[in-house]
């Protein structure tokens, strides 16, 4: 299942096919089909990246000029998006959602959207496909504590890198 969210092109994915026994589960998390017949468009990733962090990692704001398709595999995540883009009827306006194992949930996050994340679970895998290849210099980032976005990020105390 597909839903909009208040963020112009930002889209939340439900489900996906899991089959279950005694052993365990087989899931599919993503079909390009399906997500194709969902953006109107053709998807042809180029590049897929995968963090692992553990409890109270914050990362982002980061701004790439690329698709995103993201899943949280295990653990959960509080997903923080950020409408940047100028000319976009959402400017300014902010998506907060858990995601991760226990959900199923995926989300499209178009280009030029702020995305960060931390971990809520004791560890978590945040995995992602963009359309485009990474190159240095390419992001944008906002502190994620800027007092004009006043982002609730539900921990006191993130454990950040220098470029967070």
């Amino acid at each position: 299942m597909i839903k909009t969210t208040n963020i112009d092109g930002l889209l939340i994915i439900e489900g996906g096919k899991t089959f279950e026994d005694d052993r365990g589960f087989f899931r599919e998390p993503f079909r390009r089909n399906e997500f194709e017949e969902v953006l109107g468009k053709p998807w042809v990733h180029v590049q897929e990246n995968q963090a692992f962090s553990k409890k109270d990692v914050l990362r982002g704001i980061h701004i790439a000029p690329w698709d995103k398709f993201i899943y949280c595999p295990y653990g959960e995540v509080l997903s923080v998006l950020v409408d940047v883009r100028k000319d976009s009827p959402t400017f300014k306006q902010i998506f907060k959602m858990q995601i991760g194992f226990s959900n199923k949930v995926k989300l499209f996050i178009p280009a030029g959207l702020g995305n960060s994340y931390v971990i809520i679970s004791e560890e978590a895998v945040y995995e992602y496909q963009v359309n485009a290849y990474y190159a240095p210099g390419m992001e944008k980032g906002i502190a994620w504590d800027d007092p004009e976005l006043g982002i609730d990020w539900a921990i006191a105390n993130p454990i950040l890198s220098e470029k967070d």
